[in-house]
């Protein structure tokens, strides 16, 4: 039982295709809209990083070297960056061969508070509040129709579940492969470059 994948991952194609912890809001929304995706799917989506971790390598750039520029990004908030900047201290890592980067093996949680429930309307405050772990989340608030959702999702003047729910059901469905094409993975962290 089980969605069907692919019998091989394609690393290219993933980074060419998947929006990035990096990305500018307009170059998430435009790789959720090639899959079809709508504003509101892109942005209710996003709120699945309510619950999950992430790893230092995604955000050190944001932490100690934003834009090239050696310094960090100027809108995290004074008491989140020494936080994040002790968790992801690269003193504390090890070295990866491929770029270079040391990244400490510590897991960091999604959202700054360290909530371990799936709690969109917390995550979504703490996006109004300057308070994204993630670059590409917190772009969520640099516009403001984006903006104006975030607010509407932090506040429950908009019913996320029921947004959530449709664009999990439109993400199921994304390029569903049936018959001989694809298998349902028993190990899912196979892949094959």
């Amino acid at each position: 039982m089980g969605r069907k994948d692919g019998f091989k991952s394609h690393f290219e194609r993933a980074e060419a295709e998947l929006p990035r912890p990096s990305d500018h809001l307009n170059t998430t929304l435009s790789r959720f809209m090639a899959k079809g995706f709508s504003l509101i799917d892109t942005i209710s989506l996003l709120g699945g990083h309510s619950i999950g971790k992430t790893s230092c390598r995604f955000i050190n750039d944001r932490l100690f070297n934003m834009s090239g520029g050696g310094l960090p990004d100027p809108t995290l908030p004074l008491d989140l960056l020494p936080s994040l900047r002790i968790a992801c201290d690269p003193a504390n890592g090890i070295s990866h061969a491929a770029t270079g980067i040391s990244d400490p093996q510590v897991p960091l949680h999604l959202e700054a508070t360290n909530n371990q429930a799936f709690d969109a309307t917390h995550f979504y405050a703490n996006l109004a509040w300057g308070r994204g772990v993630l670059f590409s989340d917190q772009q969520l608030m640099s516009s403001p129709i984006t903006a104006a959702i975030v607010r509407q999702y932090a506040s429950g003047e908009r019913s996320f579940d029921s947004d959530f729910g449709a664009a999990m059901i439109k993400l199921s469905n994304l390029g569903l492969l049936s018959g001989g094409a694809g298998e349902v993975r028993t190990h899912c962290a196979y892949f094959n470059i």
